[in-house]
């Protein structure tokens, strides 16, 4: 989402979001409405932190074995099956191949995952890729223990996912604090549009009607709600607008906190990180270090939530809070007091 925008500097963009995953799984999902026909009471993995269990009316799903704070490492996993194939290669052959290399126990392991009972037998490789991989770099792999973990829009997803190059694994960080016993939720699709449009997409891509906490609303406060997702939706479209110079550092300035507002209204909290960063950035161009500080201390802190602590991402921003000419993007702009993050962002720090 943000590539565009950081395009001025692009040595700060390729550290920064290397491995940025924005805890959605983009065009990918686990269609939690349907279960395997081909194997079926398989024994599923558990860990001390959370457990898969049968959820009425979804299949699988992840519940926490005990209460988990905001920003733990929930899983790590690595893939068993990379979707990769060449433009004049055909999809469903290309999967199959892999198969033949795996093992039958990794075999079973996928075939245990969701996929429309339609499907034809050929072709249940990719559909398994289609409704539970997740982006990993720059092709779709798919990961056994994160497949299983379902579905949430917007503020009720409390899972959020990124994928490391450096070591080749997909990590999920919580969101929040989570309580013994509740659900583990990430996202599958574009959070930021209408309910309606939403519903659209998970019935027609992942086959499951959403009833998540967002979803539920009632009709006027999921109104509400699709309305504060719309202004989002457009005031990240404006931010593009400092490329190009077509607003300055103050302007800029303004729509992230509007953006922050809007994200903590909705506690839509998975891409605060990136949005402290872009502003850590912007303040850094302009030479208005105090600001800078601030953002970069916040990035720190919500990259840190998201990501890890230990990424690269949030590693990188703690650097800047105390070195912020060291970063790409410094004086590359009209020096300007373009102003730090509004009081309630700053509150999250304490």
């Amino acid at each position: 989402m943000y590539q565009a925008l950081l395009a001025v500097i692009v040595i700060a963009l390729a550290v920064l979001y290397a491995s940025y995953g924005s805890g959605t799984k983009a065009t990918t999902g686990s269609a939690a409405a349907f279960n395997s026909p081909i194997v079926a009471n398989k024994t599923e993995p558990t860990s001390g932190v959370y457990e898969v269990v049968d959820i009425p009316d979804r299949g699988k799903g992840m519940i926490a074995r005990r209460d988990i704070k905001r920003g733990e490492l929930i899983l790590t996993d690595e893939e068993i099956l990379r979707y990769f194939p060449e433009p004049e290669e055909d999809p469903i052959e290309h999967l199959w191949f892999q198969m033949t290399n795996l093992t039958w126990e990794q075999v079973n392991e996928i075939q245990s995952l969701s996929y429309p009972p339609a499907t034809p037998p050929r072709g249940v490789p990719l559909a398994i890729m289609m409704t539970n991989g997740y982006v990993a770099g720059h092709s779709m792999a798919l990961f056994p223990k994160a497949a299983r973990m379902n579905h949430a829009c917007a503020g009720g997803m409390n899972v959020a996912y990124n994928w490391r190059d450096t070591d080749g694994k997909l990590y999920m960080h919580a969101l929040q604090d989570i309580s013994q016993g509740e659900e583990l939720f990430t996202s599958y699709i574009n959070t930021k549009a209408p309910r309606e449009a939403r519903m659209k997409t998970l019935k027609e891509d992942y086959h499951f009607d959403c009833n998540c906490p967002v979803c539920s609303l009632p009709d006027e406060l999921s109104k509400a709600s699709d309305e504060r997702l719309s202004k989002l939706q457009t005031l990240f479209e404006q931010l593009q607008g400092w490329n190009d110079d077509s607003i300055d550092g103050k302007q800029t300035m303004d729509i992230v906190n509007q953006i922050w507002d809007i994200s903590l209204q909705e506690n839509y909290v998975n891409e605060l990180g990136e949005i402290a960063a872009i502003a850590s950035m912007v303040a850094t161009a302009h030479s208005d270090m105090d600001a800078a500080t601030n953002w970069n201390r916040l990035a720190a802190k919500w990259l840190g939530i998201a990501f890890g602590k230990d990424s690269l991402q949030a590693k990188m921003s703690e650097r800047w809070i105390d070195q912020p000419q060291a970063h790409p993007a410094y004086g590359k702009k009209e020096a300007m007091v373009v102003g730090g993050p509004i009081d309630v962002a700053m509150k999250s720090l304490e």
